[in-house]
């Protein structure tokens, strides 16, 4: 069949014993790097976000529901 969906991905990281390297990303450039470089996955949070655009946590709402959707998107 087809590849295996982000979630599925996710799910057996979680479960499969051992330790999962991941990073976190605040936009989509850093995502597809973070992913080009071999980690087991990648998070992004308001943080993440907030931090790279040099703008406070608490007013990023937008911002990260925007980077969430592009991150998702240009990972494979």
């Amino acid at each position: 069949m087809g590849e295996k969906s982000k979630s599925t991905e996710m799910r057996e990281i979680l479960t499969t014993p051992g330790v999962a390297a991941g990073v976190g990303a605040g936009d989509s450039l850093c995502a597809k790097l973070i992913e080009q470089a071999g980690f087991d996955f990648v998070w992004s949070s308001s943080l993440c976000v907030s931090a790279s655009f040099a703008i406070p946590d608490a007013k990023v709402v937008i911002q990260v529901l925007e980077e969430r959707i592009y991150v998702n998107s240009n990972q494979s």
